[in-house]
């Protein structure tokens, strides 16, 4: 079966999530991040190792609100957009 894979983490902070975090990108798996459940530093620490892993693939991310990042492998085509929330934002 071929298709895209897709992990959503929401990390508590331990060191094996994030080296678990890290496998997943290296082994071409996309990865959404919720970051709510940690304080402001480790958020930095952990999304800053994300992006050197992500980096080093060749890979992209996108910021999806302040706590949510999206990191995507290189073989991975995506696009984002806004679009209008109800009918009425669409007029």
């Amino acid at each position: 079966q071929t298709g895209m894979r897709v992990y959503v983490a929401v990390p508590r902070g331990k060191d094996e999530e994030f080296r678990h975090l890290a496998d997943c990108l290296i082994s071409r798996i996309s990865l959404v991040v919720n970051y709510e459940h940690l304080n402001a530093e480790l958020q930095e620490k952990v999304h800053d190792f994300l992006c050197g892993v992500t980096y080093i693939i060749g890979g992209r991310l996108t910021r999806i609100n302040e706590k949510i990042v999206m990191y995507v492998p290189a073989n991975i085509d995506f696009d984002s957009c806004e679009a209008p929330l109800n009918k009425k934002a669409a007029r």
